[in-house]
């Protein structure tokens, strides 16, 4: 039990530290969509860095590694919800007669 709540702090903290480097830079584009990549995959991450220590995985590597990535992955399609990477255009303007 005190190993997950380990990771949700280790998680917690990373999060206010990019947080707090990144300023009003993390509210919207690039810097959203790094903070809600990298917060997911620093706790899946470390929930597995504790779990394995506790008793052990059994997972291959690759199912180890590409977790965090797929948790990383996950967190961006999230922020892309929140904040779209392409906007749609105004609306067009009609076509002019020649």
């Amino acid at each position: 039990m005190l190993r997950r709540l380990f990771t949700t702090v280790v998680a917690g903290a990373v999060a206010d530290a990019l947080i707090a480097a990144s300023g009003d830079r993390s509210r919207r584009g690039t810097g959203l969509y790094v903070l809600c990549a990298l917060v997911p995959a620093v706790l899946t991450a470390a929930y597995l860095v504790a779990l394995a220590a506790a008793r052990g995985l059994g997972w291959p590597p690759n199912m180890i590694a590409g977790s965090p990535i797929i948790a990383g992955v996950a967190g961006l399609f999230v922020a892309f919800a929140f904040d779209a990477p392409l906007r749609a255009a105004g609306p067009s303007e009609p076509p002019t007669a020649v």
